[in-house]
């Protein structure tokens, strides 16, 4: 009698991790299948012919998977721009504003998604310095390289730009611009 307990208790937790497995294989199936989309969602985008709604259909897969792939796929340029924001904010990610064409979009786009609490966010700082051409932005970088570089990198536009009007003697503006002790006849 005491063995048939053993085996009845043995047999219970051994269906108990059974059904515990295929559970939970099922849902994290299930989950990592949410953020990968199915044949038919992108078949069913790609076979909408009024081009607004394959847009809409597109920014709605890529908004689901968090994934900038199919704003590619978006025809209207500012709905795609609105795309690429979307997923660089869920995704965190200021790499992805870069894709944006209307520079008011992809400044804001650097100022919500850089944060110093942010990983890379000298780099965002650097790029967003770059984009609205401001100097001070550079401040808030606190690698020291790095703001070197981006102090730099402000001051050789600031020269090519001002350069680019004179072009008869660029390369002198050049040299004068960033050795301005050095005379360009000595």
């Amino acid at each position: 009698m005491k063995g048939n307990y053993r085996f009845i208790i043995a047999g219970v937790i051994f269906l108990i991790i059974i059904v515990g497995l295929l559970y939970f294989s099922k849902k994290n199936s299930s989950s990592w299948q949410q953020k990968s989309p199915s044949r038919s969602q992108k078949e069913n985008c790609e076979q909408i012919q009024d081009s607004s709604l394959k847009d809409e259909c597109y920014l709605n897969l890529a908004k689901e998977i968090q994934d900038f792939v199919f704003c590619d796929k978006i025809v209207s340029q500012d709905k795609k721009d609105d795309c690429y924001y979307l997923i660089a904010e869920l995704r965190q990610d200021f790499v992805i504003c870069s894709k944006i064409q209307d520079l008011t979009k992809k400044t804001d786009c650097y100022v919500v998604n850089c944060d110093e609490t942010r990983p890379n966010a000298d780099l965002c700082y650097y790029y967003m310095a770059q984009y609205q051409e401001d100097i001070t932005t550079c401040d808030k970088i606190k690698n020291s390289k790095t703001k070197d570089n981006c102090y730099l990198a402000i001051a050789e536009l600031e020269c090519s730009q001002k350069c680019n009007k004179q072009t008869p003697s660029k390369s002198a503006c050049l040299d004068a611009c960033f050795f301005p002790t050095f005379s360009v006849n000595e």
